[in-house]
């Protein structure tokens, strides 16, 4: 199936396609550092890192510690 045919028949559903995909990359730079998402995803780093402060995590602290559900994990 083509990109622009699945683009078409969901818009047409009313499915909001940027709104999830976007949602989705949110979620994933929760999980993970934003460089990474880039590199991985084919992303800019500047556009990972605008989707990780816009979901409350700029990543800033990662070297030295990791938050997972309120808690502080040590990264090694």
């Amino acid at each position: 199936m083509a990109t622009a045919t699945l683009h078409k028949g969901l818009w047409d559903s009313g499915i909001p396609i940027r709104r999830g995909r976007n949602s989705a990359l949110r979620d994933l730079v929760l999980e993970m550092p934003p460089a990474l998402v880039a590199k991985a995803l084919g992303y800019s780093p500047l556009a990972t890192d605008l989707h990780a402060a816009q979901a409350g995590r700029p990543w800033t602290g990662y070297a030295s510690v990791r938050r997972y559900h309120g808690k502080q994990l040590p990264i090694f």
